[in-house]
């Protein structure tokens, strides 16, 4: 069978839901059984590797601007799906084309927009709340990955119930304990770690709680002789200006590290350089991060809400995002429980392995195959 990919929204730097479309791509051009074809802009890097069952083919679309991705999504995509011969489109990031005449698979990562408004960007709510129900009524199977996401949706679209799979996403295989010393010195020099800190890795975005986590850390040094840095590793995005300003209110420009966006292939070293991960997002579709964090060997703290408390499996501290005092205390008893961290470290390490992207495929061409029978299942 012959599917295409959406790949409009793929860009030069990977983060979130464009992560997730790329690491896809790859595990089934090597290990899928289908002829693949991932339509990108001309401004996508390669996601591919070279042969397998994968052809990218790129447009001369500047995918980056929104309104025009949305026109080639709903205009020029169904006449490339029909000039190619294509017999399915897995459209994985939220919008589809309702012009299509083939057999849709929609993915949804989440659904902040429609539940929790504020956390989004206008552009995104807007286009979300526009296209994302007429998308969910046009697929034949919709792809989550998560519970939470599955119950959010069948709460806001009763009708998409009988067509939702569930899929967890997957870890790179580069997401393993690094104990390279150079390494480590390399990361200290580039990004200005002095010592043993707490790490976060993420956007600046709203939903991210960062503000909330930066009173955690005021409170846990005031309390403490512990004397960590707190790392934040990640694009600015939205929330910038309330981050900085966050820091500079509780003087912690000293101790707080924002080092910007950080290359895929530092990220394993930072995660195991780092003496505890937390993420105390106050809304998620999945969370990868935290898993990513304990694949390396480090313990993680993350919120209880979302799909965090689902994802974490019972392998990660859980916290209130909300209250930064209960934040405080529960960073303070893991960086000094008494008690040896290696059972959590290998909680975390056994938990991390059960999520592959081989895994993730192999259940996504299973929704193909639901998909082209109709989507429902008896």
């Amino acid at each position: 069978m012959r599917i295409a990919l959406d790949g409009m929204l793929l860009g030069r730097r990977f983060t979130g839901v464009e992560g997730a479309i790329t690491e896809l791509a790859r595990t089934l051009s090597v290990s899928g059984t289908h002829d693949y074809r991932l339509y990108t802009g001309a401004d996508a890097a390669t996601v591919a590797p070279a042969g397998g069952r994968l052809r990218v083919i790129r447009r001369r679309w500047p995918a980056r601007f929104r309104p025009i991705r949305i026109l080639w999504e709903q205009l020029a995509l169904p006449r490339l799906l029909a000039a190619d011969r294509c017999e399915l489109l897995h459209a994985p990031a939220y919008v589809a084309p309702l012009m299509a005449r083939v057999p849709v698979v929609l993915t949804l990562y989440d659904l902040i927009a429609f539940s929790h408004g504020d956390y989004c960007t206008q552009s995104n709510r807007l286009h979300f709340r526009l296209l994302v129900p007429p998308s969910v009524r046009k697929a034949a199977v919709v792809v989550v990955p998560s519970r939470a996401v599955r119950d959010d949706l069948i709460r806001l679209m009763p009708g998409a119930a009988g067509k939702i799979r569930v899929i967890p996403l997957g870890l790179r295989e580069e997401f393993r304990p690094v104990q390279d010393p150079s390494a480590f010195e390399r990361l200290r020099r580039t990004y200005g770690i002095a010592g043993p800190f707490i790490l976060f890795v993420g956007r600046t975005e709203p939903k991210k709680n960062l503000v909330r986590l930066i009173e955690a850390f005021r409170l846990l040094r005031q309390r403490t002789v512990l004397r960590h840095q707190l790392v934040i590793a990640g694009a600015p995005s939205w929330d910038e200006a309330n981050v900085v300003a966050a820091v500079r209110k509780h003087g912690l420009n000293e101790v707080v590290v924002r080092t910007g966006f950080v290359p895929a292939g530092d990220l394993p070293a930072l995660y195991s350089l780092a003496d505890l991960f937390v993420f105390p997002s106050l809304c998620e579709g999945f969370g990868l991060p935290p898993l990513e964090a304990m694949a390396c060997g480090t313990p993680a703290m993350v919120s209880d809400r979302g799909a965090l408390r689902e994802v974490a499996g019972g392998a990660a501290v859980l916290t209130d995002p909300l209250a930064p005092d209960r934040m405080a205390r529960d960073l303070e008893a893991v960086l000094t429980d008494p008690l040896p961290r290696d059972p959590r470290i290998a909680e975390g390490l056994r938990h991390a392995r059960t999520f592959t992207w081989a895994r993730t495929a192999a259940a996504t061409e299973a929704a193909y195959a639901d998909a082209v029978n109709g989507g429902r299942r008896p």
